[in-house]
């Protein structure tokens, strides 16, 4: 109700087309009416800008999913929201480029499920959320562990990845859906990675294997006796995070057959997205060891670290004390040598050559048909 109105009550029983407004009246100002002026089309309109979107839909499990770029944090690195039914993730991306004076790679990975995503006031006294649930924290470790290995080697920029719940049913587990929009995410970016990669969980009611089932299926074992996630590029495994009341291995052998190429169906949309509103790649800096540093100290370290690997007489803390002794001696030797470019490198140098042999040691007590 106008002020007008409420001076005169009796304006408000006068019908519309006897108002001012009816007859085009722009305003009353000083007893002179004055009219709505019409554009001029010869003067210049203000342009108008429209936000380009790019979408890709596809089904997965008999669910309708999308990725959707160029709405939300455009001056991120890359954005992509992750819609599957009413619940929509957000993901973003953002690299700050590096001095060089760090020696490993750094990403931030922050995942937020407010209760605003399923319409919730917080019941606090100051209705405000606190500090990040422990459900939040495993979540972006869900998100980090397949995504870090594909930076390229040297690459040691940082890296922030925000994944933020913007709706959520009730029905989906908005964690899949943060690593898979991460993944979309970086392939949108302008850093260098080596993805993507497919993330989908599995569930089995009443022995039937269920593809992204609901979260009352999959939380309660008693209805489902199995929650598997499962993470993957297009010819590898990169993580496997299994829940599950005493199955036997062919069950959960049959589980990884299946979710290998329903997860590697969230690639190629990926790529169709990335083609169509990707960024160029920038040229970063990657701080690499040189190789003829690399193989020398493999020479000097590789056959005692291989034997200490071997040996089952050592202990946890022995076996780090062996590998300390190990590091120390090939340091004396480079300091004979006054080999001042592998002595910066030496501790990055031996970490990498104990990987490699702790590798090969676990394919040789764990060979890949094991499951």
């Amino acid at each position: 109700m106008s002020m007008a109105t409420k001076a005169n009550p009796l304006l408000a029983s006068i019908p519309w087309y006897l108002t001012w407004r009816a007859f085009n009246f722009h305003t009353i100002c000083s007893g002179r009416l004055g009219f709505m002026a019409d554009p001029d089309p010869s003067l210049p309109s203000a342009p108008t800008k429209v936000l380009e979107t790019f979408t890709e839909e596809f089904e997965i499990g008999n669910r309708l999913i999308s990725f959707e770029t160029g709405k939300l944090a455009r001056f991120a690195n890359g954005a992509v929201v992750m819609a599957m039914e009413d619940t929509k993730v957000l993901s973003t991306i953002t690299c700050a480029q590096s001095d060089g004076s760090c020696d490993f790679l750094p990403p931030t990975v922050d995942y937020q499920e407010k209760q605003y995503a399923q319409g919730v006031i917080p019941n606090t006294f100051m209705r405000r959320e606190g500090a990040p649930k422990e459900r939040d924290l495993l979540v972006g470790r869900l998100i980090d562990r397949p995504m870090r290995p594909l930076f390229p080697a040297g690459f040691y920029h940082e890296v922030q990845v925000m994944a933020s719940v913007l709706s959520s049913d009730g029905k989906q587990d908005p964690d899949v859906m943060a690593a898979n929009a991460t993944s979309a995410a970086l392939m949108l970016s302008d850093i260098l990675w080596g993805g993507p990669i497919g993330v989908i969980r599995i569930g089995r009611i009443c022995s039937q294997f269920i593809i992204n089932p609901s979260m009352d299926e999959v939380l309660q074992l008693s209805i489902s006796d199995l929650n598997l996630v499962y993470a993957c590029t297009k010819d590898k495994t990169l993580i496997i995070d299994v829940q599950a009341r005493e199955i036997s291995e062919k069950d959960l052998k049959g589980a990884l057959s299946l979710a290998h190429p329903e997860a590697a169906s969230y690639l190629e949309p990926q790529i169709r997205l990335a083609s169509k509103a990707g960024k160029r790649k920038k040229e970063y800096r990657l701080s690499m060891m040189p190789a003829s540093t690399m193989e020398k100290i493999k020479n000097l370290s590789e056959a005692r670290i291989e034997a200490v690997f071997t040996d089952s007489t050592y202990g946890k803390f022995e076996r780090g004390e062996a590998l300390d002794t190990i590091t120390q001696d090939v340091k004396r030797a480079l300091e004979e040598e006054c080999d001042e470019e592998s002595l910066k490198g030496l501790s990055k140098a031996v970490d990498t050559v104990r990987k490699q042999v702790s590798c090969s040691a676990s394919v040789m007590f764990y060979p890949t048909d094991y499951l």
